[in-house]
């Protein structure tokens, strides 16, 4: 091993309930994730709990490491890997820890597939739901606010978020409230909570009331904006909500290690209707038109995707025109089969008169 490896390993060994490698096959392991990238890293710790998060913190800083936090490894731009110390959340740090009425507190490594499994016996689900729902985890679907197919519904998870509890770059664990301003877990034992009350929102508000023409001129003109920081609603008068900076904020400006996020009713019958197009250009424009009836979900697929399908499953050559160039794959839910095959019958009707 690495003489500098060997040192982290031993080092860390000390200081965690968790386990900490830094073997040349197990940090093969975790050198990829999703992307086309391999960077390997120095040592990869899998952390109990906060207090083995506060230990890697304070140890990176006076080493001067970087902290790499890792869920799944879904990421397809190459944030889960880094020449660090890794930090993998989905080993240990996976729990549901409280169900209540409408939120449930859990840890990052949950996987957000496993959430819901178990949220449907309350009858109950976490609406943001991305396409990897079955790998992607809790602390992985806050930090990149990815929203899924079905935002147009139930939002983005910013808009689901109570409070996140963080560790910053100092080693201080943070509970950031959407309504209450900010809090020390009184549970934590054995880790750095001196803070000033109001240090962080001050700072902030300062920078944004600084800035108010220039962050309302640059906001993007769209529904979903993944760019930079969330800067552009988290003041409000005198009141600041940090969970909506941190909600996508990568990471960047700390660790995720536990969240109460807010839950919605699931309902019981959805509906989907595929929409042909000859034009692309008329299935985004009657896209924008089905944003506006009340669809839980919305996706377009050009001819290139159409035609990949038809060619992997005999089933999509009788399913899908070949005349095609887009569909519209549009998804309605309701509380009863009536109401909601009178929604698909509207749809159709509706676009095919149209369009």
């Amino acid at each position: 091993m690495d003489p500098d490896r060997a040192r982290i390993q031993d080092d860390l060994a000390g200081l965690l309930e968790g386990q900490i490698r830094c073997d040349d096959t197990f940090l093969q392991l975790y050198s990829s994730d999703a992307s086309l990238y391999e960077v390997e890293p120095m040592g990869v710790v899998r952390p109990a709990g906060t207090a083995d998060v506060v230990a890697c913190v304070n140890y990176a800083r006076e080493n001067d490491l970087t902290i790499i936090p890792r869920g799944a490894g879904s990421n397809v731009l190459g944030a889960s890997i880094g020449p660090g110390l890794i930090l993998d959340f989905s080993y240990s740090m996976r729990q549901i820890l409280a169900v209540d009425r409408d939120t449930v507190r859990v840890q990052p490594g949950l996987i957000l597939g496993d959430l819901n499994h178990h949220l449907a016996s309350h009858g109950k689900m976490f609406g943001p739901d991305p396409s990897t729902r079955n790998i992607s985890t809790v602390g992985g679907t806050l930090s990149l606010n990815r929203s899924g197919s079905r935002w147009l519904k139930t939002g983005t998870p910013r808009d689901h978020v109570v409070s996140i509890e963080m560790v910053l770059a100092s080693g201080e664990v943070v509970q950031f409230d959407s309504s209450l301003g900010r809090q020390v877990n009184p549970d934590l034992q054995n880790v750095q909570k001196s803070f000033e009350s109001t240090q962080y929102e001050g700072r902030i508000k300062t920078i944004i009331d600084r800035n108010t023409q220039l962050i309302a001129d640059s906001q993007p003109k769209v529904k979903i904006n993944q760019a930079g920081y969330h800067v552009y609603d988290i003041v409000d008068g005198e009141d600041v909500d940090l969970t909506r900076l941190l909600v996508g904020s990568e990471g960047t400006l700390g660790i995720i290690t536990e969240a109460v996020v807010r839950t919605d009713r699931i309902v019981p019958h959805r509906g989907v209707a595929l929409l042909f197009f000859h034009q692309l250009q008329a299935a985004a424009t009657a896209a924008v038109d089905i944003g506006k009836m009340g669809v839980t979900a919305c996706d377009l697929m050009d001819r290139r995707l159409l035609t990949l399908a038809r060619e992997t499953h005999e089933d999509y050559q009788r399913l899908l025109p070949v005349e095609a160039e887009a569909m519209l794959l549009v998804e309605f839910a309701a509380d009863d089969d009536t109401t909601l095959r009178e929604k698909l019958k509207h749809l159709t009707h509706r676009i095919q008169r149209r369009k």
